[in-house]
């Protein structure tokens, strides 16, 4: 399948890849909880597929956290702000242009 010219690009999506298959990966909008002294950045970012039916489906992944590696009560709250902007763009891209 070369790709499906009468859809169109996911809403909020950044980057895109070409169809296989069926379906298409992209990637949505991302945000960084930066560390001043805590070690590593936390990333938060919105992934998802497009179907050849049209329907998409949006994931939230986090990277830069680690079991061993706690974070301040400052830093989660920070997190879970921008964990609850993300899961709103996984739900809502189009509010998010």
């Amino acid at each position: 399948m070369t790709g499906h010219p009468d859809l169109e690009t996911p809403a909020g999506a950044t980057s895109i890849a070409g169809w296989d298959g069926g379906t298409r990966i992209f990637d949505g909008r991302e945000w960084t909880v930066e560390s001043a002294s805590e070690g590593q950045d936390i990333t938060v970012t919105v992934h998802g597929m497009q179907f050849a039916d049209g329907r998409v489906v949006s994931r939230v992944a986090v990277g830069g956290l680690c079991a061993d590696w706690p974070i301040t009560s400052q830093r989660a709250r920070r997190l879970a702000r921008v964990l609850m902007a993300a899961a709103d763009a996984a739900e809502r891209p189009e509010d998010m242009r």
